[in-house]
């Protein structure tokens, strides 16, 4: 009994403590001041520059891009299963790169098949007048892969012109913030205007920055428009050239959704 006495005393003497304690707890929550949370700023995007894939024909680039990847890769694996085919003198390893070639051949043959099926799809890019009965033929644009110019020209800055590179950050930021909007541009005006103030930009990069005696270490790939096999330069006239394609493309894309039904002058 004494036991059972001394359990009760003390379950009352734990429920005293805790009352007051949650008490304390409530005042000191009611007397501190409500938590502010951060608003993290909206990311904003550049003029010109479609980065929602909110149209069919920004669907349709994404999807070409992601095959023009998908078919460098297999591309490469091609020619690594070819050079080890060439390489080896063994019955078993030719047996099985032969194999690999096959499948690897099947792949790419399969990826260029639904580029020239995306390239074909032209109602997308057409008026909607009902009027219209002849199709105009647009091009696709060119894609290219990602690339940072920070470290390369800050490097050129530190050796060349003897200054910080460092000092150019938000500039360098700007410009590789330009050319990635280049990548989705608007089926319009303000597309084409992006594309161009890229394209300006470059004619002040190259007398600066690309000297004809010494290729800067940087690659530059882009994607043909029609076949998907990429081509990599090292040379700032080469990124102007694609660029100008790409807004040639565009107008093509542009002048195949107007209405034309006016008269001639």
């Amino acid at each position: 009994m004494d036991s059972d006495e001394e359990i009760e005393i003390e379950e009352i003497e734990i429920g005293e403590r805790l009352v007051p304690e949650s008490d304390e707890n409530d005042n000191a929550i009611e007397d501190q001041e409500p938590a502010v949370e951060e608003v993290q700023p909206a990311k904003t995007f550049r003029r010109g520059c479609n980065q929602n894939l909110n149209s069919k024909r920004a669907q349709l680039q994404a999807r070409r891009a992601e095959l023009n990847y998908s078919l460098d890769h297999q591309m490469k694996l091609l020619r690594g299963a070819e050079n080890l085919y060439r390489a080896t003198g063994n019955t078993k390893v030719k047996s099985t790169v032969s194999l690999e070639l096959s499948f690897v051949e099947a792949a790419v043959e399969i990826l260029k098949d639904e580029i020239v099926e995306i390239n074909g799809t032209l109602n997308v890019y057409q008026s909607v007048s009902e009027t219209i009965s002849m199709p105009m033929i647009p091009l696709g644009l060119k894609e290219t892969k990602p690339i940072d110019f920070t470290n390369v020209l800050n490097d050129f800055i530190l050796e060349h012109y003897s200054d910080e590179g460092s000092k150019y950050e938000p500039e360098i930021a700007e410009l590789n913030s330009l050319r990635e909007g280049t990548q989705t541009p608007t089926r319009d005006e303000e597309g084409i205007d992006l594309l161009f103030e890229y394209y300006n930009q470059l004619y002040f990069i190259d007398n600066r920055f690309f000297p004809p005696s010494r290729p800067l270490g940087i690659y530059l790939a882009w994607f043909d428009s029609l076949t998907g096999i990429p081509s990599i330069q090292r040379n700032c006239a080469f990124e102007k050239a694609c660029v100008l394609f790409n807004i040639g493309a565009l107008y093509t894309q542009l002048g195949s959704r107007l209405s034309r039904k006016g008269n001639r002058s």
